[in-house]
């Protein structure tokens, strides 16, 4: 399924022209993404260690082959960018925004971030600064996003050097399009890898919030309280209030209906195989599992575990269920299945499943493990 998430654009330049520009120093963008303090060339000191508590996991510079040691640092880093443009209306760098599905569990949130800024750093040869940050959001749950800051300009030796005109050009290909399609193929590759099948990034734009009210001069208020009849400016703006709330109220019941129907397609999803004990045993029982044999990957969530296979397919283990969740019932998967009933200590179990053969192989599998089917779970 697709989630609706926000993937935003913007610039750093000194002198911010434009709605999604950014005004003043590459180095205070980078102190607020990561949270810390930061002194820059000339002096000033960005200081966001108050925003501490925002950060998921510590920052990381994501650098191309080749790179200098020294651009690791992300305060001497992006002193350098700033030093390498003398222009007045220079372009620092480029920064990305990208909200993380509520699906990513806590310990892949800053993976999730790293395989954008991976994509950005190898296709473009630039630095790249990732940071992820959690902020309570408007429903009581969490605002889970990764920040992105790109450098412009590649490396030449043991400096900053040209600008990349390939960066430029992702920005700027059909107004943005061509780079929101690769940030989410780059972030649904790496859900897909993690087996988190329940979350995709979607590439086009969201509608965005309801735009702030029209400025007007004070004049224009004066004469409106003096004579509401005749203050057309202030007035236009108080008749339009009834429906700016209006479309609040129905961007709320949209974010809100998306929502709904995500919830709604996860729970009623169906797997290939599934195998469930008579009874739960309390605890989980597969902290312990490792890659090995048929198992490549494995990745840890608060209540389930994700296992990889080397044919594709992924298996889910939780308290209560252990479920093949893509991929067709190969017998590695099959087996892994019934590896881990066992290593859950099970003894007796039901099975479900669209494909009644399938559901056989799985049970002679468990017979032979000692482990009895004692009826289909539907």
């Amino acid at each position: 399924m697709t989630t609706h998430t926000h993937i935003r654009f913007g610039t750093v330049s000194r002198a911010a022209t434009t709605e999604r520009a950014t005004g003043g120093n590459a180095v205070a963008l980078s102190a607020y993404h990561a949270a810390a303090r930061y002194e820059a060339s000339d002096g000033r000191v960005f200081d966001f260690a108050r925003k501490r508590n925002e950060l998921v996991t510590e920052t990381r510079v994501l650098l191309p082959d080749g790179a200098p040691a020294w651009a690791a640092d992300p305060a001497t880093l992006w002193r350098a960018a700033e030093s390498a443009d003398k222009r007045r209306d220079a372009c620092i760098a480029r920064w990305i925004e990208v909200s993380v599905p509520r699906a990513v569990p806590k310990e892949l949130t800053a993976g999730f971030g790293e395989a954008v800024g991976r994509m950005l750093s190898e296709r473009y040869g630039v630095a790249v600064q990732v940071d992820a940050h959690r902020v309570k959001a408007s429903d009581g749950g969490t605002n889970d996003h990764a920040h992105l800051l790109i450098a412009t300009r590649v490396f030449d030796g043991d400096k900053f050097g040209k600008k990349s005109s390939a960066l430029d050009q992702g920005f700027r290909a059909r107004r943005g399009r061509d780079m929101r399609v690769a940030v989410a193929e780059a972030a649904n590759k790496f859900l897909a890898e993690h087996g988190i099948d329940e979350a995709r990034l979607n590439p086009e734009k969201q509608a965005g919030p309801v735009p702030p009210e029209r400025n007007v001069s004070r004049r224009a208020v004066e004469a409106w309280k003096k004579n509401p009849d005749d203050a057309e400016v202030y007035g236009s703006v108080i008749a339009a209030r009834p429906v700016r709330r209006q479309l609040r109220a129905a961007r709320r019941v949209a974010v809100q209906s998306v929502q709904e129907v995500a919830a709604l397609a996860a729970t009623h999803e169906r797997c290939a195989l599934t195998v469930r004990p008579r009874r739960v045993r309390p605890g989980p029982p597969w902290i312990e599992v490792e890659p090995r044999g048929p198992i490549v990957a494995v990745s840890r969530r608060a209540d389930a575990i994700a296992l990889r296979l080397a044919d594709g397919a992924v298996v889910i283990q939780r308290q209560d269920a252990i479920r093949l969740r893509s991929g067709r019932p190969s017998g590695g998967a099959v087996a892994t299945m019934a590896d881990r009933a066992v290593a859950a200590g099970w003894t007796e179990v039901t099975l479900s499943g669209t494909d009644p053969s399938q559901r056989d192989r799985l049970a002679a599998a468990l017979a032979a493990r000692g482990i009895t089917v004692v009826g289909e779970a539907r």
